[in-house]
């Protein structure tokens, strides 16, 4: 983990990263909106994102999503 001001990445993206983190957890408290299709949603962005954070760090950088 590292703090987005750390690293150089285009504000659409760190934008991006943090919807997709407030989402996750909006899951654990109400109003709890996880149902499978949510989930599988979630998932795909989680992807699309892996993607464009190792496009915007380049190929010598791995990003790795558990």
């Amino acid at each position: 983990m590292i703090g987005y001001d750390l690293i150089f990445l285009p504000f659409q993206l760190v934008r991006r990263l943090f919807a997709w983190q407030r989402d996750y957890d909006e899951t654990f408290n109400p109003p709890d909106s996880g149902d499978e299709a949510w989930w599988d949603n979630h998932e795909r962005e989680k992807n699309a994102i892996a993607k464009a954070l190792h496009d915007a760090l380049g190929s010598n950088t791995r990003v790795k999503v558990f």
